[in-house]
């Protein structure tokens, strides 16, 4: 996985598709839906299941310190995802980038390089 995840569990629909997961990535867990799936029809009524694709863009900007950015941003791009922010020193101290992953989702990789002016 991109961002060095390991699944901790996941439940598919009798076809397949992994409708909830659940994944780790260094002390984070992160619990995602596919809003797309059968089991979410009540919730895509109410309009609760919409992907950011659907919304033309996501309003949320996630931002995850990693060990190695330069390996997670190149990680991203090689999967797919586009680069948003490039990769660069930041002057509050993190080396960071951002990109679009394929679902529409928004994420900053950070690695914290130096402490920055208060």
């Amino acid at each position: 996985m991109v961002l060095g995840a390991t699944e901790v569990m996941r439940q598919a629909q009798p076809g397949g598709a992994v409708s909830h997961v659940q994944i780790k990535v260094g002390d984070a867990l992160f619990m995602l839906r596919d809003p797309g799936t059968p089991d979410l029809v009540d919730y895509r009524k109410k309009g609760y299941a919409i992907s950011a694709k659907d919304l033309g863009g996501t309003p949320v900007h996630l931002y995850l310190y990693v060990e190695d950015v330069d390996t997670v941003f190149k990680r991203a791009l090689a999967a797919g995802s586009k680069m948003v922010n490039a990769l660069a020193d930041q002057e509050w101290g993190d080396r960071c980038g951002g990109f679009q992953d394929p679902f529409g989702q928004i994420w900053y990789v950070a690695t914290h390089i130096k402490d920055g002016p208060q």
